[in-house]
C-alpha cells in the first residue's frame, strides 16, 4: 500500500505547478527551447561573490515534469533555463520526486563592477 508520502508526490506536485508555477524556457544545449511550467524555489538563493568584487554567482532551485509533453524528459547540467528574462545554467540534476518530476539547481554569474580607466564604477 503506497504511503501518505507517495500520494502526495504524485497528486501534490502537479497541483503546485498547475497554481504557482512560473512559466520557463528550456533550452537543451544545442537544442531548441521550450516552455514549460516551474516550480521556482527563490529560497535557497545563494550568492557567492568573486575574490575581486567584479561579479557574482548566484544560485536557485526548481521543479520540473520529466515527461517531454509537459517538462523535458531528459534534463541534463549546461542546459539553460529562461526565466523572467535571466538565462541561468543547470548546475546540477538535485534529486527525482518520484512523481515524475525533477528538481534542478540553477547557476547565473553577473559582473556587478566594471573597471574603466583604473576606476571601479558600480553597474547600474
Amino acid at each position: 500500500m503506497a504511503n501518505h508520502a507517495t500520494h502526495f508526490a504524485a497528486a501534490g506536485l502537479a497541483s503546485l505547478i498547475s497554481h504557482f508555477g512560473e512559466t520557463v524556457t528550456y533550452t537543451p544545449s544545442g537544442g531548441a527551447g521550450k516552455s514549460i511550467s516551474a516550480l521556482v524555489n527563490r529560497n535557497p538563493f545563494d550568492r557567492q561573490f568573486d575574490t575581486d568584487g567584479e561579479g557574482e554567482r548566484r544560485e536557485i532551485d526548481i521543479s520540473i515534469y520529466t515527461d517531454s509533453v509537459n517538462g523535458v524528459a531528459s534534463p541534463a547540467i549546461n542546459d539553460t533555463v529562461t526565466l523572467a528574462s535571466e538565462v541561468w545554467t543547470v548546475a546540477r540534476i538535485m534529486e527525482g520526486t518520484g512523481a515524475g518530476a525533477h528538481k534542478l539547481r540553477l547557476t547565473r554569474y553577473d559582473r556587478d563592477e566594471i573597471a574603466v580607466r583604473e576606476h571601479r564604477l558600480r553597474r547600474q
